[in-house]
């Protein structure tokens, strides 16, 4: 199925969710510009045409979770100056760029669960300035080096694991900086998750007063 042509130019929210639509074209919603929620999960889509969302300058909520999307190129959600909440959960996701969401000045909520992402590029997270929560549960991520959230703004809270006993195994020998964020409460934890560890318990890893900084 693809996406309708015909959706009024004047909608304020858009439903598009549980259909078949494989893929989302260059500029489709370019004529909705007053849209400020776009509701596309569950569906078949794996392509991403990087102007998908040109036009969108009002859009405040994309939920894009439960498809089949691997792959999103860097610029993909550059234009959408005013989004706060983006959910890309339960898709294929591998691996997260370094400008894959450049732009998102007031991004508050980006949702990451549910997917294969095992790598993430230094300077993924630099330019959301406005972000309050970021969840990455259910990933195969094996370690997070304290770069990636330096741009971030304090306080912010992350989730890392949910309730898959084969998600997120990190190597917590290498995480003294995030637990020295989470007893300082610069970081904190979402609903009271906190990390699962390779070979060791988090509550005890020994990181000293410093937290290894």
């Amino acid at each position: 199925m693809e996406v309708p042509r015909d959706i009024p130019a004047d909608a304020l929210e858009v439903f598009l969710s549980n259909n078949r639509i494989t893929s989302i074209p260059a500029a489709i919603f370019s004529h909705l510009t007053q849209c400020t929620g776009l509701h596309l999960e569950s569906n078949q889509i794996s392509s991403l045409d990087k102007e998908a969302f040109d036009g969108l300058e009002l859009l405040q909520i994309l939920r894009i979770h439960w498809n089949k999307i691997s792959a999103i190129e860097p610029g993909t959600f550059s234009k959408l100056h005013s989004v706060v909440r983006i959910s890309l959960v339960g898709n294929l996701i591998s691996g997260i760029s370094s400008q894959l969401f450049a732009g998102l000045r007031k991004i508050q909520d980006l949702a990451l669960d549910e997917n294969l992402i095992s790598t993430i590029e230094e300077g993924a997270f630099d330019s959301l300035y406005s972000l309050k929560t970021l969840s990455l549960s259910q990933n195969r991520l094996k370690t997070l080096g304290a770069d990636l959230f330096i741009n971030l703004p304090r306080p912010f809270e992350l989730l890392l694991v949910w309730r898959r006993s084969d998600e997120n195994m990190l190597d917590c020998a290498s995480l003294c900086w995030l637990k020295h964020e989470t007893q300082h409460v610069t970081i904190t934890w979402w609903d009271g998750y906190t990390v699962r560890c390779v070979g060791g318990e988090w509550a005890t890893l020994p990181c000293g007063d410093t937290g290894g900084w």
